[in-house]
């Protein structure tokens, strides 16, 4: 597992949005620090799965309450 990029997806639920938008700029940075195109490749769409993620839990916390 990479470092610094260890999340599983499905581990994401408890994540803030704040939280999930970190998990993705680790892994465009690990992305960055590497030289294999199938490592960079892979770290890229990570972090466009966690900034999706993101979207939809920041949409989650910022919905009304019902009760």
């Amino acid at each position: 597992m990479l470092m610094g990029c260890s999340r599983q997806m499905g581990d994401t639920q408890m994540l803030t949005s704040t939280e999930l938008r970190a998990e993705a700029e680790r892994c465009r940075r690990i992305a960055r620090a590497v030289n294999d195109p199938t490592t960079m490749s892979r770290l890229g769409a990570l972090a466009s799965q966690y900034a999706a993620e993101a979207d939809v839990q920041e949409a989650r916390e910022k919905a009304p309450v019902t009760a």
